[in-house]
């Protein structure tokens, strides 16, 4: 069964996404589990605030887009109303990458949009 009701807003740097019937830590566990099973890593944070990193940091400054990496925010959270709310947002650094970096992050902002849509 699927939880996931829209997506309330898109900015520059993320996506907010609306969930019902679910309850705020088993949304934030499926979120973990999730982005844990595509690669990605606790950086800090912990559950329902956390950072996540796909990659590694030191080769992108190095190597530019050759190097994939990406960082994440993912708060989640609950409104008086009962729906659950996920913030996506992309923490990677502005000149990661350069151009390309930039696109390359943007592009994967919208697969897990993609995904944070079926949970």
């Amino acid at each position: 069964m699927s939880h996931f009701n829209a997506i309330e807003s898109t900015h520059k740097y993320g996506t907010i996404f609306s969930y019902s019937n679910i309850e705020l830590h088993e949304l934030a566990t499926k979120i973990e589990d999730l982005l844990l099973s595509e690669g990605y890593r606790i950086d800090g944070g912990g559950l329902g605030d956390a950072m996540f990193v796909k990659g590694d940091s030191t080769m992108r400054m190095l190597f530019g887009a050759f190097v994939k990496f990406y960082k994440l925010r993912v708060v989640t959270s609950k409104n008086d109303d009962g729906q659950c709310h996920v913030d996506l947002r992309d923490a990677t650094p502005e000149l990661s990458g350069g151009l390309i970096g930039i696109k390359q992050t943007r592009k994967e902002i919208e697969r897990l949009k993609s995904l944070f849509s079926a949970i």
